[in-house]
């Protein structure tokens, strides 16, 4: 066995200090894979972080360690596609305006770098697809042309083939300019690409085991990452030596503050600066409130929200359990209605507007749906739908296993949530077929707890999860602050 495929089956067995060192053998890697289609260097590094992310939390789930790089190439690439359905448009690269606007660089100095930007995009942007993949590739981070066949999954004679041609096409002095932009951009050049990654993986672990199915969890920050929306309303928070000790992220759909402390940190002062941030960027938004929610027994952040002038709302969610080793109740359907599960994204549009129509909102976007469905932990599988005899889909559950956070744990619990019914179709049994149906799959899938949740004031659906078994485990609350 190869080192790296020892090192990945070493980290699939609990050694996660490891994964920095894959990071550091497949940055250059990723970045340049999606600059290559991105033609934005800060969205590569940021694409290419998220599938870092991703690949760490579905890593158990590689078979064959040996094949690591082109499993991490396809989600890269996974990563890429979901940017390029939503790219923005061009914008000046941020070190530019730097320039453009301090008054210590001559304009002349200035007009030239933007002159040799636009040359590498144009020459890059000229080569055909699989030309400009190779050349970005070679280039950002002196990888041999085996490796590039390897993470690519095409022969070395196809590299050394495009190669050629991608350098008979550029001009020799284009060549030299693009390996020079290239080499200078490359993450490897400093720890910073690396340490966002291990350190925003190491924030979620670090918590105390009582603490790690608190909101958000693993499969929660994937979805919200998943999101475009999120990196321009997400804020890192850092010690003074340069360690992440929390993040905060808001969304001005809720007027809601989501944020995270590492355990062990100045919970009181950070947090105050957390909240402080979050009002100013969700009045910058255009809210009049900010809200966030606690579970009941986090004494330490009840404490904070009291003090910076919080009052618990009225709204509260409910979380259930239940064993598996409990009988579980057969489905049962009225004639004619069968459950299917969903067959990709392409059935997203369909799921989005049932999603709108059983809870008589249009929270749930397209956008959002994806990112639920992109998570390392998705199992189309698991997303389960009843037809009726009509053909429509009329009513939903998505079943979900987090591997990382059984891990953590040291449970095998599977979550039954979000589930929902049309209003047309309701009080025909719809949703309890469904959790009896979510359950026996996830007890054949090893699973010895299932856990749902629901709003304390949706009578119905916590009297269907208590006729299957589930039981109420714990609360959380949401507080709410007017802004001034």
């Amino acid at each position: 066995m190869n080192d790296l495929a020892d090192t990945i089956v070493r980290i699939q067995h609990g050694e996660t200090e490891l994964y920095a060192t894959v990071i550091d053998r497949f940055q250059d890697m990723a970045v340049g894979y999606a600059y290559a289609t991105l033609h934005d260097m800060e969205m590569a590094k940021d694409v290419a972080q998220e599938a870092f992310i991703s690949a760490y939390y579905s890593i158990e789930k590689l078979r064959d360690p040996a094949a690591f790089p082109g499993w991490f190439q396809r989600i890269v690439h996974t990563r890429i596609h979901r940017t390029t359905r939503r790219r923005q448009p061009s914008l000046v690269p941020l070190e530019l305006t730097e320039t453009l606007a301090s008054p210590e660089v001559e304009l002349h100095d200035h007009v030239m770098r933007q002159q040799r930007h636009r040359e590498i995009l144009e020459a890059i942007e000229s080569l055909p697809d699989a030309q400009r993949e190779i050349i970005a590739l070679f280039y950002i981070g002196e990888y041999s042309q085996a490796e590039i066949s390897e993470f690519l999954s095409i022969p070395v004679s196809t590299v050394k083939m495009r190669l050629y041609h991608a350098r008979q096409r550029l001009k020799e002095r284009t060549i030299h300019m693009i390996e020079q932009n290239l080499t200078q951009q490359r993450p490897s050049k400093d720890a910073t690409f690396q340490q966002d990654v291990t350190d925003t993986l190491a924030l979620l672990q670090e918590r105390p085991k009582d603490r790690v199915d608190d909101y958000p969890g693993t499969v929660d920050l994937q979805e919200l990452w998943g999101v475009p929306e999120t990196q321009s309303n997400t804020r890192l928070w850092e010690d003074q030596k340069g360690q992440m000790v929390g993040f905060a992220m808001i969304d001005p759909t809720y007027s809601q503050l989501t944020f995270e402390i590492k355990h062990g940190s100045g919970y009181s002062q950070i947090g105050n600066e957390m909240i402080t941030w979050g009002e100013k960027a969700l009045q910058k938004a255009g809210a009049s409130a900010i809200r966030t929610n606690c579970l009941d027994d986090n004494q330490d952040r009840i404490a904070l929200l009291t003090q910076q002038g919080f009052e618990a709302e009225p709204f509260i969610n409910m979380h259930l359990e239940r064993s598996l080793s409990e009988p579980i109740p057969k489905p049962q359907l009225p004639p004619g209605y069968t459950i299917q599960h969903v067959a990709g994204e392409e059935d997203v549009q369909r799921m989005v507007e049932l999603h709108r129509a059983a809870f008589g909102t249009q929270n749930m976007t397209v956008d959002y749906r994806l990112a639920m469905m992109r998570t390392s932990e998705y199992d189309p599988t698991l997303d389960l739908v009843v037809v009726s005899p009509e053909g429509l889909w009329v009513a939903f559950c998505m079943a979900s296993i987090s591997e990382e956070e059984n891990r953590q744990t040291g449970q095998k619990i599977g979550w039954l949530d979000p589930l929902g019914t049309h209003p047309n179709y309701q009080q025909r049994g719809l949703a309890k077929a469904l959790l009896s149906t979510g359950l026996r799959m996830l007890k054949d899938r090893g699973m010895g707890l299932a856990g749902t949740n629901t709003s304390r004031s949706n009578v119905a659906m916590r009297q269907t999860a208590m006729s299957v078994g589930f039981a109420v485990k714990s609360q959380t609350t949401w507080y709410k602050r007017e802004l001034g």
